[in-house]
């Protein structure tokens, strides 16, 4: 899955012009960057997504801001400087995701909801849905609704940084995250299962894995008062794996859109192909 956007702002096409007599900005766009923006592509399979990127643009800074709206890890290329690229003040479950995958470790990249700010109108700006980044993050949001159903207790422990259950979380996410990295020569096959990738990542049928094992030592250091069972966790992921749950349904979403829009994907991210 991924989007072009192919600067200066005078090649995009605003939605509406704006009018003294009108609201001071385009609807979904703000008085900072009041002019909402068309994003054309020449493969119809990409317009479904379009929709999900709101971008906008100040004409006099010659800057533009996007906000992800969908639900999955958008990355962009490395041929784009990413000093040029800068986040907008992030809700705390952003912020932990990006502590725990910082822009370096991979490329810069923006999660669901996130809003950034791009400099360099005169540039080419390219980005796509980054599949491990994307799987990662729909477990980490998981888990911090496990443990935001746990109590508020639980919720700032994980929150802690060199908490054990803050370690936990770290150790959980990226499992994920190393567990793409080693199904990639099946990314372009019909064998690409991001569902499974997520049940191999916790490896929760085996007590004795990564993410298993540092679950259960943060465990045992808060005597179980601020984090879940792992038990408890294992049987929560299970049934929202099944199909039409709430893990399995957005599995199934990424892989129909990894496997649309894969050209684009190799493209803009040569790295995870």
């Amino acid at each position: 899955m991924a989007l072009t956007l192919l600067l200066p702002l005078a090649a995009c096409s605003s939605n509406q012009s704006p009018s003294p007599t009108l609201a001071p900005h385009d609807p979904g766009c703000t008085v900072d960057f009041p002019h909402r923006e068309t994003v054309e592509t020449s493969d119809p399979g990409e317009v479904k997504y379009l929709n999900y990127i709101a971008v906008c643009s100040n004409e006099t800074s010659g800057t533009i801001s996007l906000q992800n709206y969908s639900e999955m890890v958008w990355a962009f290329s490395d041929s784009f400087r990413a000093p040029l690229i800068t986040a907008d003040e992030r809700s705390p479950e952003v912020a932990l995701f990006h502590s725990t995958f910082p822009s370096y470790y991979s490329t810069t990249y923006m999660v669901p909801g996130e809003i950034v700010t791009v400099n360099g109108a005169d540039q080419s700006l390219s980005w796509a849905i980054h599949p491990d980044l994307s799987v990662a993050w729909t477990g980490s949001s998981f888990i911090l609704k496990t443990f935001n159903d746990y109590g508020m207790d639980a919720l700032d422990e994980i929150m802690a940084e060199g908490s054990p259950t803050h370690q936990a979380f770290w150790d959980c996410t990226h499992a994920l995250y190393d567990t793409g990295a080693q199904v990639h020569k099946s990314l372009t096959t019909v064998d690409y299962d991001p569902l499974e990738q997520l049940k191999d990542g916790w490896d929760l049928s085996n007590s004795a894995g990564t993410c298993a094992t540092s679950w259960k030592s943060a465990a045992r250091e808060s005597r179980q008062a601020k984090i879940p069972q792992w038990s408890a966790f294992t049987d929560d992921a299970y049934r929202a794996l099944e199909p039409g749950a709430g893990l399995g349904t957005k599995m199934t979403g990424l892989k129909a859109a990894v496997q649309e829009m894969l050209p684009r994907i190799c493209a803009a991210l040569p790295k995870v192909c």
